[in-house]
């Protein structure tokens, strides 16, 4: 679905180069088409804040070529923040308080690093909460993605997360169990897609508590599932706003923060991630960028071997969220129906 640039966002450039087609303001304003409003609230540490930005801004550009798109990115300030990343913020991002005073057709909620094991002790869950609490008045549905998903589920159906002992991570086989809702209709019986997270909550515990889970990972888990209405609140465990490069720089700074906390122990291979080559090349320069940590991490020599296989599935399932907004949104513009 065209993006509408509003000259807000440096990422609307950068998708530009990569290829994908965006309107201005004045070609969107000729076209008799209704726009979706979508807002993005984005959580990720600053070292992943542009990067998350850009990633599912392509996602919604590149999932259909009909609807024009009206983003309005926002943060939390409660969220601390480098100078540089704060600086960014005011002069790209809407504030909290104007994105929270209107109605959205759409809101997608990105995930972000756990700090606690408790959501309660995060210091962005109170002004989460709140946002939590205006999404389910204001916006037609919501799409969390990772631990946004988690304090979702807690908030709305007291399902805690649970810690792992080891970190989920790498590209996974999954299977669609429900093809019979609108966000799987397009999507393939089985495909893999990334996970990075150390937090899980129970297929079991999702079933209980009326929850649809729509994809399954192979193995044990689960990637995509929805609220009981089939609709309001989209959940995301996996991630499939992901580059092909995502989990190789994941790796690097896996490989760092060992280099500065020994007692984490030596990060494994991401899962899937490289093809058997690959594999076996990155476990190599891993140990020789500990052992010579004074020499940069060559993340060059590994980007061909880099697996991409969940690109198409990625663009189905947020085409078939943005489609299902869209008739929502319809919905509520024709006379005689509730506000």
């Amino acid at each position: 679905m065209p993006l509408i640039d509003t000259g807000g966002l440096p990422s609307y450039q950068r998708l530009r180069s990569l290829g994908l087609t965006l309107l201005t303001a004045e070609a969107a304003g000729r076209q008799d088409i209704r726009e979706l409003h979508i807002g993005f609230l984005n959580m990720m540490p600053d070292a992943a804040f542009q990067t998350t930005e850009r990633q599912f801004l392509w996602l919604l550009g590149a999932s259909n070529s009909i609807v024009q798109i009206v983003v309005h990115p926002f943060a939390l300030p409660a969220q601390r923040r480098s100078p540089e990343i704060a600086s960014y913020i005011q002069r790209h991002y809407e504030s909290l308080d104007s994105v929270t005073a209107r109605r959205l057709d759409g809101l997608i909620i990105s995930g972000a690093n756990p700090s606690a094991d408790s959501l309660e002790r995060e210091s962005f869950w109170a002004p989460l909460s709140s946002v939590m609490e205006w999404a389910g008045e204001a916006v037609t549905s919501t799409l969390c993605s990772c631990l946004a998903s988690h304090a979702f589920l807690y908030a709305q159906y007291n399902l805690r997360r649970r810690r792992s002992a080891t970190k989920t991570w790498g590209v996974l086989p999954h299977q669609t169990v429900r093809t019979d809702s609108p966000l799987t209709a397009t999507i393939n019986t089985h495909f893999e897609a990334p996970h990075s997270r150390w937090y899980d909550i129970p297929v079991q515990d999702l079933q209980e508590a009326g929850v649809d889970v729509l994809i399954e990972t192979e193995g044990g888990g689960w990637f995509l599932a929805v609220s009981p209405d089939g609709a309001r609140t989209v959940f995301l465990q996996g991630h499939p706003e992901y580059e092909a490069v995502s989990l190789l720089k994941e790796y690097r700074r896996e490989l760092e923060l060992y280099l500065s906390d020994n007692a984490r122990g030596f990060p494994p291979l991401p899962t899937n991630a490289f093809d058997a080559d690959g594999g076996r090349l990155a476990a190599r320069l891993g140990l020789d960028f500990v052992r010579r940590p004074s020499e940069a991490f060559p993340e060059d020599i590994l980007l061909p071997h880099l697996r991409n296989v969940w690109r198409d599935t990625a663009t189905n399932i947020f085409g078939n969220w943005l489609g299902m907004v869209y008739r929502m949104a319809v919905l509520a513009d024709e006379p005689g129906s509730p506000p």
